[in-house]
């Protein structure tokens, strides 16, 4: 909490001084973060192994926190009968969401989720390749190796670094 205003306060003196401001900033005061409660009972079924309606109305709370929180969850329990509703977090408004949600599918390690993966290879951003080879190297099944062997040549390091490790 004090960085976050030492930091608001080391900006504002250092407009000030170049002259781009004709004002001070003011200190906006501490903020306050409050975590949803929703988290206590996610982690609660997570404890339980318990996957069913709750978690998966958690999959649409207006929270990006609390819909990646439970897609850990979800991942963690790694029953293949979750793959569905993980799957569909794979188009959340919420990049982070997206990450978590192909994390949660290499975690749930059936083969099944390969098909909701294998788009991600796509991407046109390099970090979501290399996450969705990620994922399908934690799946553990040879047949997938082609399509790691395929992104082999890909022009960022991190896809090229996970194609390696996906086959290992």
């Amino acid at each position: 909490m004090k960085l976050r205003r030492l930091a608001s306060l080391a900006l504002a003196a250092a407009a000030s001084a170049c002259g781009t401001t004709e004002e001070p900033v003011k200190d906006p005061g501490p903020v306050e973060y409050r975590r949803p409660p929703e988290l206590a009972e996610i982690r609660s079924l997570e404890d339980r192994r318990v996957y069913d309606e709750t978690l998966y109305r958690h999959l649409k709370h207006p929270d990006p926190i609390v819909r990646r929180r439970t897609l850990a969850a979800l991942g963690r329990v790694g029953h293949p009968s979750t793959i569905p509703h993980v799957a569909a977090a794979l188009e959340d408004p919420d990049r982070k969401t997206i990450e978590d949600a192909a994390f949660a599918l290499g975690l749930i390690g059936s083969p099944e989720a390969f098909d909701h993966l294998q788009p991600l290879l796509d991407s046109p951003e390099p970090d979501l390749r290399a996450l969705a080879l990620e994922a399908i190297g934690r799946l553990g099944n040879p047949a997938f190796a082609p399509y790691a062997v395929a992104k082999a040549k890909d022009g960022s390091s991190a896809v090229r670094r996970e194609v390696a490790t996906a086959l290992m």
